[in-house]
């Protein structure tokens, strides 16, 4: 059993010392383009926990590529990188410039607008892309499971 973070809810970068006490590590999901996200509030807290609508806000996949994921393999950590997009080819063209990386394909978020092809295929079109490990983080909101 590994122990891992919700992607998008640690800045591994401001806080190594928690990242590292995690098996791994999950990035914030990552587009093909920078993305605000969507306007505040998008944080709210309850008697339950946490509510959030994020809306994907991240840097884009170059400078993800480029910037980021360095810094992150200094952590010492096996990394999980979030692709997100909003088309298959979106998702396979970031999977294809991945390495040494587990993939989560974040096709769960509810608050952005979703790709028009099924999980399957977005599936099926990361796997024709790369031999690396892939995870599909689904939402029984969204996609229709079976």
């Amino acid at each position: 059993m590994q122990l891992l973070n919700a992607s998008g809810c640690l800045d591994a970068l401001t806080a190594p010392a928690v990242a590292r006490a995690f098996d791994g590590f999950v990035t914030k999901t990552i587009t093909p383009l920078p993305r605000e996200g969507n306007p505040p509030v998008r944080i709210a807290e309850t008697a339950a926990g946490m509510l959030n609508s994020i809306g994907l806000a991240n840097a884009g996949r170059e400078r993800f590529l480029a910037e980021v994921l360095p810094h992150l393999r200094e952590l010492g950590l096996p990394l999980w990188v979030s692709v997100g997009g909003f088309s298959a080819e979106d998702y396979a063209e970031t999977c294809a410039r991945l390495e040494d990386v587990t993939i989560e394909l974040n096709l769960s978020c509810p608050n952005v607008d979703e790709a028009p092809e099924s999980a399957a295929e977005i599936v099926a079109a990361c796997r024709a892309e790369t031999s690396l490990p892939i995870f599909a983080k689904l939402s029984p909101a969204n996609w229709d499971i079976a």
